[in-house]
């Protein structure tokens, strides 16, 4: 979880909401490292999520089901949002963890 929104960081850097649009290279990075977030969110434990209180959950396992079900209906304007607000969150949420446990891993979950 961790790296993706690592990744997502590096692929926005330099590149505005209308690449999303016209660049399917970084449409498609972007949502596959949404995708990997979701997928770690929907299999990490309840303990797990408990130790990161501040994301919402069901927010993240939504959008996961829309990016792998209902690609078609993707709306790029959520896409975008989650991408450069949402992911950031999570990243410094996940990091904060990090520092005040000294652990490297979030208990039944990953990163």
């Amino acid at each position: 979880m961790l790296q993706s929104t690592i990744d997502i960081a590096e692929y926005l850097n330099g590149r505005t909401r209308d690449d999303l649009e016209s660049d399917s290279m970084f449409r498609r990075a972007v949502i596959n490292a949404l995708h990997e977030i979701g997928e770690a969110a929907v299999r990490m434990s309840d303990e797990g999520r408990q130790q990161l209180p501040g994301i919402p959950w069901e927010l993240v396992f939504r959008m996961r089901n829309v990016l792998v079900h209902v690609y078609w209906g993707i709306d790029f304007d959520r896409v975008w949002k989650a991408a450069i607000e949402d992911a950031p969150v999570l990243r410094a949420a996940i990091e904060s963890f990090i520092r005040s446990t000294g652990e490297d891993q979030i208990p039944g979950g990953s990163q």
